[in-house]
């Protein structure tokens, strides 16, 4: 069976700008031939093993992002229950 990947919950430390306390913005890990992509303020699952978790691991280390806990899985909360809207 195989191992599934390690992803965390995250989104940007509030930080201020000079305009008062604003989102950090935060790029994900560089990736080749695609564009720049940026941390939204509400967060993002990401993952947390090899190159990509260094990445984040680093960024957690310095301050510019933050582990969010997380109440309940992903799947369960946007699961809706027959009869409900």
């Amino acid at each position: 069976m195989a191992k599934t990947p390690k992803r965390i919950r995250i989104k940007p430390a509030i930080v201020d700008v000079g305009r008062g306390p604003q989102p950090a913005a935060v790029p994900y890990p560089p990736v080749a031939g695609a564009r720049t992509r940026v941390l939204p303020p509400e967060g993002d699952m990401v993952l947390f093993e090899g190159a990509a978790g260094s990445y984040w691991q680093r960024r957690i280390n310095e301050g510019s992002v933050e582990m969010v806990e997380q109440s309940q899985p992903v799947a369960e909360a946007t699961k809706h229950e027959k009869g409900q809207d």
